[in-house]
């Protein structure tokens, strides 16, 4: 049995709950919502994601691509919409 599960949550104080999950996320980028460090926010998107979601898969929407570039995670494919 497949299960798929939404949550709306503070991303940087979550934990993984299961073995393998996929993360979907369209972070601020400084244009809708107004972000005051940005380098910084994306920074710590990349620590949660090395440190707490290892073996994960993250699909990560963002205009901001020298921010995007922060979370120091080389990505397997990119794509432009």
């Amino acid at each position: 049995m497949r299960m798929i599960q939404f949550e709306k949550q503070d991303f940087f104080a979550s934990e993984k709950p299961f073995a393998k999950v996929h993360i979907v996320s369209n972070p601020p980028y400084d244009k809708r919502i107004e972000l005051l460090d940005a380098d910084t926010f994306y920074d710590k998107i990349g620590t949660q994601l090395k440190h707490k979601y290892v073996d994960c898969d993250a699909f990560i929407l963002s205009s901001n691509l020298t921010a995007i570039r922060r979370i120091g995670l080389k990505p397997t494919e990119k794509f432009t919409l």
